[in-house]
């Protein structure tokens, strides 16, 4: 619900950013921050004017010189007589002549301006008084209008701080279009402007720095003092400079802010010949690009910490103002970035207060359902508590964990969650301590959690996985039995799947896996011993009782004993060997300092006599020097003794049988066994040593005990056995047992 309610309020708050993008730009509430970047912008790229622009300036010293303003026109007729003669490319005369004056003097410079031929004369607008929006044009008397080469409009509006930035080439009303004084300017002078601009989007002048135009004053002019190569082709502006005469506009500070019109007006005109006008762009694009600043930090705020949404809302102020200096400088296009600003700037402590709104709920109710299951924080104990109650004993537990809230509440928490730590890191402890492999899988089946014994098991050193269970066992090599629900490995580890679900609605479940090896192996041997009772050790006997009734009549007496006794000394055998093998597991080796060389001398001796009937040759290869070992010398002993009674009972008639011993490396010593005989049956090789395992009884009756039992006293000594056998070339078995350093040294 929490999730739902901040997703809410941050759709809210995107909305507001919205609505107030939208209005700042349309009500211009955030103009004169993006005017003051506009003149900073422009500063960094104004130059010096163009030298075909001239200023012919009606200045205070021409006023001085020719007479107080108003002049006479005669005074202008001598005024473009004068500038005709110096040959300029156009005579802007940048004067409104909207009343009639005497009818002589009008007539003397209406036949200046069409003898000069290519003067451009001004005329304003006036709003009219019928309440319409459009404005009307207040032009030149007809007889000046009609002399005159071009007549253009010299209106120009403020922005909103009341300084001039831009000027329309061509405005549009009910009554038409109507061209700016300087684009009648421009296209005299052969520079052709097809620029169409909205009224949204003026061209927005790149003010030279002050004195950046060539000027002259009118009196020199009138006089014939300027130069002709000053003016010829040049374009020539006429406008007043005089203090007091009123034409005087606000431009931006680095261009002076006080500015003569006729110095405006050239600056248009260069801007627009020179084409460094800065264009405006539509308001709906500006508040397009403006909605996209804002969605992609509010998307951020959403998807982000609040470190990186902080850090991105100052990446994203920077971006957009340089992005705005970069448009003016390198495009000449100026994009209004304020409006997006306030929104950052309003907008992330307003979402960073909803935020932190919902945390503080959220810890009030964490810590409310806390403690409603039984955690309980020793406020007293509380590092907050105690550094308060220093200074503030007076104010109780009021202020316990600080003045703010949030602080409080956080405190309360660590609190509590510390109880939960340690409860978790006793649990954890716990079900580490466990012998048994425990795993939680989640509702996909995929493990979550383990155990440091199932760690040690299924993962090693790996710390995350998300394999099922049946993966786990398969990557060991291992199976599952569906059936008894047993996990088997190929370490000969037995484990019995136990199970309970955690939560079922999302299907997670914990597995312990309790290991049985120990229990299968000994219903192994059970199986093994009930097989030998009910069919080895029974058969000698069936074999006794047989030699003693029907099946021992017509037989020898000598011959029915030497049979009984037979079938007896096999029995003998059979419950020696396994008497042994059953005290070794149970008993253990007893290790002594043993001479190794003496014991296989002495096998060597006992198996001289079957050796001997046989015309075997035991070839006995031992060191001369005494080797000894940490060993059950009884042990040791029965393993040669069962390893050469093999030998003799497989070896052929005047065969080999070679017997060995030699130190090897690392502290170990090598006892090999090897024969000529018929090598192991194939079923045989698989499981030399099984107990009751598959065995060749061509040269007697067999149990496999013999085997067996060597095979258990090598491990409980801490060697390695290991047996090679091919078809009719004989069996090598070979024992490697470590020497202890003791014996050693």
């Amino acid at each position: 619900m929490s999730k739902i309610r901040l997703f809410s309020e941050w759709v809210i708050l995107l909305i507001i950013a919205f609505v107030f993008v939208i209005l700042a730009n349309s009500r211009g509430w955030a103009e004169r921050i993006d005017l003051n970047l506009l003149d900073f912008a422009n500063s960094l790229s104004s130059s010096e004017g163009r030298d075909d622009i001239i200023i012919v300036t009606i200045d205070d010293q021409s006023l001085a010189k020719v007479g107080n303003w108003p002049w006479d026109r005669t005074r202008h007729a001598e005024l473009v007589d004068q500038l005709a003669k110096l040959e300029p490319s156009v005579i802007a005369l940048d004067v409104l002549f909207l009343e009639q004056s005497n009818a002589e003097a009008d007539a003397r410079l209406a036949q200046s301006i069409a003898d000069a031929g290519n003067v451009v004369l001004p005329y304003t607008f006036f709003t009219a008084q019928d309440g319409s929006e459009d404005r009307l044009a207040a032009m030149p008397i007809l007889q000046l209008a009609g002399a005159a080469a071009g007549l253009g409009h010299v209106s120009i509006d403020a922005d909103q701080d009341g300084v001039v930035r831009r000027f329309a080439p061509q405005y549009r009303g009910e009554t038409g279009s109507r061209d700016h004084f300087t684009r009648i300017v421009a296209q005299l002078a052969g520079f052709e402007d097809t620029t169409e601009t909205s009224s949204e989007a003026l061209p927005i002048i790149q003010y030279q720095l002050p004195g950046g135009y060539r000027t002259e004053t009118a009196a020199n002019v009138i006089d014939g003092a300027a130069r002709p190569e000053f003016f010829k082709d040049k374009i020539v502006l006429i406008g007043a400079t005089a203090q007091g005469l009123g034409d005087r506009h606000a431009v931006p500070t680095y261009a002076g802010r006080i500015m003569p019109g006729v110095e405006v007006q050239a600056n248009a005109l260069d801007a627009m010949m020179s084409g460094t006008s800065v264009a405006g762009l539509e308001k709906w694009i500006v508040i397009a690009l403006h909605l996209a600043a804002v969605l992609s930090l509010f998307l951020v705020y959403w998807l982000r910490p609040p470190a990186e949404a902080l850090r991105y809302s100052i990446l994203l102020i920077t971006a957009l103002v340089v992005f705005a200096f970069a448009s003016v400088i390198l495009f000449k296009t100026w994009l209004p970035v304020a409006p997006a600003l306030a929104a950052i700037l309003i907008a992330y402590p307003l979402w960073g207060w909803r935020r932190l709104a919902t945390v503080s709920r959220f810890l009030d109710r964490e810590v409310d359902a806390m403690r409603a299951t039984g955690f309980e924080m020793d406020d007293a104990n509380s590092p907050e508590k105690q550094e308060n109650a220093s200074w503030l004993p007076a104010f109780g537990s009021t202020f316990s964990g600080g003045f703010d809230v949030v602080q409080r509440q956080v405190a309360s928490l660590r609190g509590l969650t510390g109880e939960v730590r340690e409860r978790l890191s006793f649990i954890q402890d716990v079900v580490d301590a466990s012998p048994d492999p425990m795993m939680v899988f989640d509702g996909e089946g995929r493990l979550a959690l383990f155990n440091a014994a199932a760690q040690g098991i299924f993962l090693g050193e790996k710390q995350d996985s998300e394999l099922t269970l049946n993966e786990l066992v398969a990557n060991l090599g291992g199976q599952i039995d569906a059936n008894s629900y047993e996990v088997s490995l190929p370490s000969q580890q037995t484990f019995l799947v136990a199970s309970a679900p955690l939560d079922k609605g999302l299907g997670s479940e914990i597995v312990a896996l309790r290991d049985i090896t120990a229990i299968k192996q000994g219903e192994k041997q059970r199986q093994e011993t009930l097989e030998f009772l009910s069919h080895d050790m029974r058969s000698p006997q069936v074999a006794i009782i047989g030699l003693t009734g029907k099946s021992g009549k017509g037989l020898e007496l000598e011959d029915r004993f030497g049979r009984i006794a037979e079938q007896a000394r096999r029995t003998l055998q059979l419950a020696e060997n396994f008497v042994q093998i059953a005290r070794l597991e149970n008993e253990g080796i007893r290790a002594e300092d043993t001479e190794m060389g003496a014991l296989v001398y002495e096998a060597a001796d006992r198996a001289y006599a079957i050796a001997k009937r046989k015309s075997i040759t035991i070839d006995c290869q031992v060191p001369e020097d005494p080797i000894f070992c940490e060993a059950d010398p009884s042990a040791i002993s029965r393993v040669v003794d069962n390893l050469l009674s093999n030998a003799l009972k497989f070896s052929p008639q005047a065969s080999q049988i070679r017997l060995s011993l030699s130190e090897a490396a690392n502290d170990r010593l090598s006892l090999v066994v090897e024969d000529e005989g018929p090598g192991m049956p194939a079923e045989r090789q698989s499981q030399p040593f099984a107990r009751f395992g598959a065995n060749d009884s061509k040269a007697g009756p067999s149990a496999g005990l013999g085997l067996a039992f060597v095979k258990r006293a090598v491990d409980e000594h801490g060697g390695e056995i290991a047996v090679r056998s091919a078809a009719n070339k004989g069996t090598r078995i070979e024992i490697d047992l470590p020497v202890s350093q003791q014996a050693a040294n």
